[in-house]
């Protein structure tokens, strides 16, 4: 199964507005440089793989439901990615437990 849109992380950058904005872990990540070095430093931690188990429209939202597993603490867990599209690119992402 393909989630569209990608998960953040999965993605290349362009698939982001240039004013998006990232919220992981309470931190929120304005912008294509902040994003890129959250992103860098996320994938620095070490490896994680993401398993989509559903994807659903809510309230103007999409949302995909997933399993990320990898080498960190508490792996595998589900994880709630929510997407605000702008067009067809993703202007706010936020993840969530």
């Amino acid at each position: 199964m393909e989630c569209r849109p990608p998960i953040p992380g999965s993605e290349p950058l362009t698939t982001l507005t240039a004013d998006a904005v990232i919220t992981d872990e309470g931190q929120d990540y304005h912008g294509i440089d902040e994003i890129r070095a959250w992103k860098s430093k996320s994938n620095a931690q070490g490896q994680f793989t993401v398993e989509v188990l559903e994807v659903a429209e809510v309230g103007g939202e999409t949302v995909a439901t997933t399993r990320v597993s990898g080498t960190f603490p508490g792996s595998p867990v589900q994880l709630h990615f929510h997407f605000t599209l702008k067009g067809d690119k993703i202007a706010a992402a936020s993840i969530r437990q």
